[in-house]
């Protein structure tokens, strides 16, 4: 799906307002940004859908930086029914209890799942860490034993991955 180029503007002005004007209560709040007419698009296959969004400040509605929060933009400009489970502060160990507060309050009804966390975890020198180890196994390939590559995914709750 092409997005208009005006989706891609909006969605890089709202970044950007975030960046450049992101704050907690008694600072400068994000503009609003007003979206124009013709980039309203309620005949998408997204009209109606029933979208989770899980996250930190960024997504909580009580997070007061900004007038309008960006699911609220996308609630506008494409129709969606947004279900906000977001609390200031989460780090990505956090979203698991949002997940089951969302599955609590909405059960199998949601369409989609957006999840926007990780600067927390950044701001609390949480390391990267892996994604997986890499090791060498013999395998079999059509009757011939070969070396091939094998990876491990890390399971950890002390790194971002």
């Amino acid at each position: 799906m092409k997005l208009p180029k005006s989706i891609i503007c909006l969605s890089t002005a709202l970044l950007l307002s975030s960046i450049n004007a992101y704050s907690h209560e008694g600072h400068k709040h994000a503009p609003t940004v007003n979206v124009p007419a013709e980039d309203i698009n309620l005949s998408t296959s997204w009209n109606g859908k029933k979208v989770a969004f899980l996250g930190d400040s960024m997504t909580d509605p009580k997070n007061k930086s900004t007038k309008k929060h960006y699911w609220k933009y996308l609630e506008t400009l494409m129709g969606i029914k947004p279900c906000v489970f977001a609390r200031s502060g989460y780090k990505w160990d956090g979203i698991y209890k949002k997940a089951e507060e969302m599955k609590t309050a909405v059960g199998d009804s949601i369409d989609v799942i957006i999840i926007w966390a990780g600067t927390n975890d950044y701001n609390h020198s949480i390391p990267v860490g892996q994604f997986f180890t890499e090791t060498t196994d013999s395998v079999n390939v059509n009757g011939h034993i070969e070396q091939r590559k094998h990876r491990t995914f890390e399971m950890n709750d002390s790194t971002f991955t």
